[in-house]
């Protein structure tokens, strides 16, 4: 009884909608909608007549119903086929509205691992096994498909935590790079001083050179002394004419 007990609000939720869908359209003639207007969506009793196709034009069954997460969100539509029931993750699908068909990038191979059940017989399927199964089928992690709303808030808050921590720890490891580029300055530094000392250490003295003897210097600054003007020679006197 739970099972069918979720069923009740939705059922009564599309009836309302399609009851706002029928003022809405009543509406819309007055208002003269832009003639792409269908390109922004369209009512959830709308799509659940749409047929589903996966690759190669293979018809996969017709839309039924749809589940609807505590957030608001859209997790999964429910499929009809051959009698049996199975779910797509919503992020899977690929509405084409003017052709009304929901298309599913799912290989006819593939699609025979689908997780089927019967109408009276419906899975839990919020259970993470189950959850995680059925969108791997669909080549999706049910990690990273649509959620409730506080579910992508934790999600967003883990990414951001993950986010500050690469931050942090890529800080982390720039100081410890410098600090390791210091210390090898420091070692080779410490290391060059020690082998120049062993250089000193290990040259030979060099012994002092003997000094020659300065001479003495005359005093400049001394006074020569008066000695006696030599007297002239006397001159010879010159020959005479014949």
């Amino acid at each position: 009884m739970k099972r069918f007990t979720r069923w009740i609000p939705l059922t009564t939720a599309c009836a309302v909608i399609a009851l706002a869908g029928i003022g809405v359209s009543q509406t819309a003639e007055r208002l003269k909608p832009r003639p792409d207007a269908r390109d922004h969506g369209v009512r959830l009793s709308q799509a659940m007549k749409y047929d589903i196709y996966i690759q190669d034009d293979q018809a996969a069954g017709q839309v039924v119903d749809f589940i609807v997460s505590d957030g608001g969100c859209i997790d999964y539509i429910v499929a009809a086929y051959d009698e049996q029931y199975y779910l797509i993750p919503y992020a899977a699908a690929s509405f084409r509205y003017d052709d009304s068909v929901v298309f599913v990038d799912l290989a006819p191979a593939r699609f025979q691992q689908v997780q089927f059940f019967a109408q009276d017989d419906w899975p839990d399927y919020y259970v993470p096994a189950y959850r995680q199964k059925v969108f791997t089928t669909f080549g999706l992690d049910a990690r990273r498909g649509r959620a409730t709303f506080r579910q992508n808030l934790d999600d967003d808050d883990d990414a951001r935590n993950r986010r500050e921590r690469r931050e942090e720890n890529r800080d982390l490891r720039r100081e410890q790079r410098e600090e390791r580029r210091d210390a090898r300055d420091r070692n080779r530094d410490a290391r060059d001083r020690d082998l120049d000392d062993d250089r000193d250490a290990a040259r030979p003295p060099v012994p002092d050179r003997p000094t020659k003897p300065v001479p003495p210097q005359p005093d400049l600054k001394t006074p020569k002394p008066n000695l006696p003007a030599t007297p002239a020679a006397p001159k010879k006197p010159a020959p005479k004419q014949p």
